[in-house]
Order: structure tokens, then sequence, then C-alpha cells
């Protein structure tokens, strides 16, 4: 009786590991299908360490300002318990907000996402702990720079949500093209985030709020909800006070993921 139950154990065990890789799968698969329906072209470019996925329009034109698309760090654990296979997101806002947009403009992959999980380079630690590390800010600034290089870039506009509005901060200091960063409920203090919501700290990750404020040649909009429950104004207006040419703007109705498809294209014309 003892070994029946330890046999159907296994098997449980081994459906949920199943089940759990295909939908990860499933989510990559599904956002190569929503772009490729966009007419966004699928590039695969190499920064430091790690390979990247980065969609882009096959029809661009030079000169122009270009806006990079930073998404959050979708799922990186199971229940705030277990590590995630996968991170990929199901539902890449940035991607959405980056379909509206008709200006030249690049979604910019992280490492290990978008079906880059089998990446020799990849370890569990890069999406969480280590999210947003030297290591992966360090590749994805050698691939922006590479996409600089392809499209003679001269000026672009950073655009993160979340943990994507991290890593703008943190690219924002190597890329000198950035004329604009805008982080949509952005988290500027990893540290603050984590002692108010009883985490543990991300350890080996780069801390925006403990850098050098940005150039003040660069434009900064940091967008805010007032219903987030996430990113809270105490952990932002810090950060935002101690940088020059930046501001804080709050926004009623908003949370943490609306209402910002909703009021994109608002947002793009202030830009």
């Amino acid at each position: 009786m003892a070994e029946r139950i330890i046999r159907h154990i296994r098997w449980v065990l081994f459906a949920c590991i199943l089940l759990n890789l295909n939908a990860c799968a499933t989510a990559a698969q599904k956002n190569e299908k929503y772009v490729a329906a966009q007419g966004f072209q699928h590039l695969d470019i190499r920064g430091t360490d790690f390979n990247h996925t980065v969609f882009t329009r096959t029809k661009v034109t030079r000169g122009e300002i270009w806006h990079i698309y930073l998404e959050g760090d979708g799922k990186p654990w199971i229940d705030h318990r277990f590590v995630a296979q996968d991170p990929t997101t199901i539902k890449p806002l940035m991607l959405r907000l980056m379909v509206q947009d008709s200006a030249p403009a690049i979604y910019l992959g992280r490492p290990c996402y978008q079906g880059k999980i089998n990446d020799k380079a990849c370890h569990p630690l890069h999406w969480t702990h280590e999210r947003y590390s030297e290591q992966v800010v360090s590749s994805m600034a050698a691939a922006l720079e590479k996409l600089i290089s392809i499209h003679h870039i001269q000026s672009l506009v950073l655009i993160g949500h979340s943990g994507g509005g991290t890593l703008a901060m943190l690219l924002a200091e190597l890329i000198t093209e950035t004329k604009v960063l805008v982080t949509l409920a952005g988290n500027l203090d990893i540290d603050s985030w984590a002692d108010t919501h009883g985490y543990s700290r991300l350890q080996g990750s780069l801390n925006p709020a403990r850098r050098k404020p940005l150039p003040s040649s660069i434009r900064q909009y940091h967008y805010l909800g007032k219903r987030d429950r996430n990113i809270k104004v105490s952990m932002t207006l810090p950060v935002v006070n101690k940088q020059d040419n930046s501001e804080l703007l709050l926004l009623d109705h908003y949370g943490h993921d609306c209402c910002w498809e909703a009021d994109w294209l608002d947002f793009l014309k202030k830009l």
C-alpha cells in the first residue's frame, strides 16, 4: 500500500513538472505568434554572456528617436516560494504597448527570457536574486549597443515597466544615446521594495536607489499608480527627488498592471 502511495505521489509530481514546463513554453510560443501577427521582426542578439530575443519593426526610418521597451520580471517565482522553470510572462505588457507605438521601436528581451532559458549561461539566479545584476545589465547594454550600431540610432527613449523600469534606470547609465527615461510602476529601490513586502533582499542585484544620479541631460518621467500595491510612493519618491531633471507623476486610477495599455497613446503624445 505504501509503495502504491509513493508511486502515485511521484507520478503527480512528474505530471505537475510537465504541466509547468509546457505552460512556460506556451508563453514564449504565444508571444512569438503575437509579434509575428503584428508584423514585427524577430532577432537574436548576443550580449556579453547571454543571447537576447529582440522584436522590432521591419520598416523603420533612420534619424528618428527610437523607443526601447523593457519588460517586467514576469514570473520568477511560483507562489513566492518555488523558483519558476521559465520566468517568461504570459501577458507581455510592453509588447502590447509597443504595438500602439508608431515610432521606431525595439523590444529588448532579458537574459533567459523568451525561449532563452536553455542558454548555457542561464541560471535561476538570473531571474530571481540576480535579476538586476551587473552581469545581466552589461549583457543587455552590449546587445543594445549592437542594435544602436545596426540601425544608426542617435537618440533613444528607454521605457520600462516594473522590473523593466529598474533595468531602464541601470541601462541609462551606460547608453549615451539615452535622451529620455520613462518608468511605469518602476521598482526604483529594490531594498525598500523587499523590506516593505517581507521578501529577502535581491543579493547580487544593482539597486538604482544606491547609484549616482543620472546625467541631467536625461529627462526622466516616473509614472506610478495610486492603487499600486506592489510599488509604493514611499519607495519611489526619495529616488526621484535625488535625480536631476526628474518627475514623479501619480495616476489616480492606476494599479501596478492597470491601465497602461488603455491610455498609452496619450502617454506617447506627451513624449
